[in-house]
This record gives structure tokens, C-alpha cells and sequence, in this order.
């Protein structure tokens, strides 16, 4: 069945005031200013940047990048899109006035957090994946470290209404991925050094935000003002909680060692947490999150941080 995505980040809070991005005008200069994030998305059949023979012709994946099957590819995502949309118009004006859960405010969340990250994790790029590798295998942003190769961290960021959303893809993630030693596969990356085409497998985390902040973030893009936003806890919480589902993450993978298929997935989540942990490092040598501020704001009721770690909880108990 496949999964809905209404968003781009999890809401955790609605906003108070309407949207600032309901207005078309913002959405277009918000789009113009984050063009340098949307040019480093991958489009598959791009007419100057095609996917289509991306793998060489030896590769054992070289057949999945014929046209055939890379339109196909894009034909898929743009009926998943399709069928959303229908079930939202559906559901009439209640849900067309729940605006934070339509594909313009995702993307645009999606891309402002691109652009933040890349300012706020100097060791990693991350860049947003293509709508294929966001619809259908829900992995929305990668990121690359700087030591090379593609380990870095998938995010998986959604928006809905209601904080039980987010509990709902960690066990998905838990029971896809986790539990059987599966990384998800990003098939049609482009690697922001290089400019290599080709497919990825990534650890997978998910990240919650709520619609709020997303509309914080943006009143401060309009206004020219997003270096405001570097003392925001919101960037410490990314890490934190990559960091608590990490923890968790390994734990089972090390009392589960016996257990070889599982070997592989652990020692990439194991390569990651090293990533993790220096930038949270950094982060707090700099002082730039007020310790006090970010408590009230991390472990606020039904934050992401709290969700995540009542998923945790609960899982273990039984």
C-alpha cells in the first residue's frame, strides 16, 4: 500500500497565524531564493542531465536506467502526487484549508532545511532527492560527509496534523528496514561533489519539525534574515534526534550480532555515529543553542524528540 505524503516535515504544532507561504508571491520568492537547492535536486530525465544510461553497461543495474524504465519511474511518482492530491480534494474544503499538508509547503520545508543544514553541518551536503525517492521510497534529503563515499544520513521529513504520524513511519522504518538489516535505496542520486549518477543505499532516520517552525523559517528567508536562524534549537534537535534513534539503532544491532545478515546494515549505522557525534560536538562547543531554551523547546509536549523517545520506549517493553 502505498504510504501518503502530504509533506514535507512533521507537524508537531500547528501555527497559530495562517500560513505566510499560502500566498503565492512568497512561495515564488522563496523559491528564487533557495534555487541553488532545487538546481541540486536530481530529475531523472532532465534533458541536459538524464538519468537515462546512467550505469554503465557491465553495471548489474545498468538495465534500470534505460529510458523505458527511468519514465516509467517518473510517470510512477507523478501518480502517487496524482492520487494525493485526489484523496486531499476528497476529504473537501476542510483538508484544502489544512494548508501545511499539501506538496508546496513540504517542498518549500524541504528545501529551506536543505539550505540550513548545508550552513549548519559543515562536514556533510545534503541535497533533496528526486520525487521518486521521496514518494516511493520515502527518503525526502541525503547527506554526504566529507570523508567521501555516499554513508551520510537519509531524512525522511513529513507534515501532518497529527503527532502520532511520526511514530507510524518510525515503526515502518523500525520493521522495513531495521529489523531485517535493509538499507533504503535512493535510486537516482547525483553526488553534489562529483556529479556522479547512479543509485545509493543510506541509513535512514526520521526527523520531525513542527509547521510552526517551518513558518518561522520562511518569515526569515522573505525577509533576507536566515542567518537569524543559526541559533534556533531546531538545529540542535536534527542531531539529537538522529542521535536517540541512532543509540537505539545499534543496541539492537549489537545484541543481534550472531545474526549475519544484520552485520552489514550495523557496521553503516556504526560509520554514521561517529558523523553524528563530532557535529554535535562542535555544535555545543559553540555555544550558539541557549542550553535552557533548547530544553524548554526540545521537551515540549508532543515535540519530535518526545515522540521519538515514547516509540522507543514503548518498543522495548515489548
Amino acid at each position: 500500500m502505498i504510504e501518503k505524503f502530504y509533506s514535507g516535515v512533521e507537524a508537531i504544532a500547528k501555527p497559530k497565524e495562517e500560513s505566510i507561504l499560502r500566498k503565492q508571491e512568497n512561495m515564488n520568492t522563496l523559491f528564487l531564493r533557495l534555487q541553488s537547492v532545487y538546481n541540486n535536486r536530481p530529475d531523472p530525465l532532465a534533458k541536459e542531465n538524464s538519468f537515462v544510461g546512467a550505469m554503465s553497461a557491465n553495471d548489474k543495474f545498468a538495465k534500470e536506467y534505460s529510458e523505458e524504465i527511468v519514465t516509467r519511474d517518473v510517470l510512477e511518482a507523478k501518480s502517487i502526487r496524482d492520487n494525493i492530491d485526489k484523496e486531499n480534494g476528497g476529504h473537501g474544503q476542510l483538508r484544502l484549508n489544512h494548508f501545511e499538508e499539501n506538496f508546496a509547503f513540504a517542498e518549500a520545508a524541504q528545501a529551506m532545511i536543505t539550505d540550513l543544514l548545508n550552513k549548519w553541518l559543515p562536514d556533510f551536503k545534503t541535497i533533496m532527492t528526486s520525487d521518486f525517492d521521496d514518494l516511493k521510497g520515502g527518503v525526502d534529503m541525503v547527506m554526504k560527509h566529507k570523508d567521501g563515499g555516499y554513508l551520510g544520513t537519509a531524512l525522511d521529513v513529513t507534515v501532518t496534523g497529527n503527532p502520532e504520524n511520526i511514530k507510524n513511519k518510525l515503526n515502518k522504518n523500525w520493521e522495513r528496514n531495521i529489523t531485517k538489516g535493509s538499507l533504503p535505496v535512493v535510486k537516482y542520486f547525483q553526488d553534489p561533489d562529483t556529479k556522479e549518477k547512479g543509485r545509493i543505499i543510506v541509513p535512514k532516520f526520521i526527523i520531525g519539525i513542527s509547521a510552526l517552525d517551518v513558518n518561522t523559517m520562511a518569515e526569515a528567508y522573505l525577509s533576507g534574515s536566515e542567518t537569524s536562524l543559526d541559533s534556533h534549537p531546531f538545529r540542535k534537535l536534527i542531531l539529537e534526534q538522529i542521535e536517540v534513534q541512532l543509540d537505539d539503532i545499534l543496541n539492537f544491532y549489537e545484541n543481534n550480532l550472531d545474526k549475519d545478515y544484520l552485520k552489514f546494515a550495523y557496521h553503516e549505522y556504526l560509520r554514521v555515529e561517529g558523523m553524528i557525534r563530532e557535529s554535535k560536538k562542535t555544535l555545543n562547543e559553540s555555544k550558539i543553542i541557549d542550553p535552557l531554551e533548547y530544553h524548554e523547546y526540545a521537551y515540549a509536549e508532543k515535540m519530535p524528540l518526545k515522540l521519538i523517545k515514547e516509540f522507543i520506549d514503548e518498543k522495548n517493553k515489548q
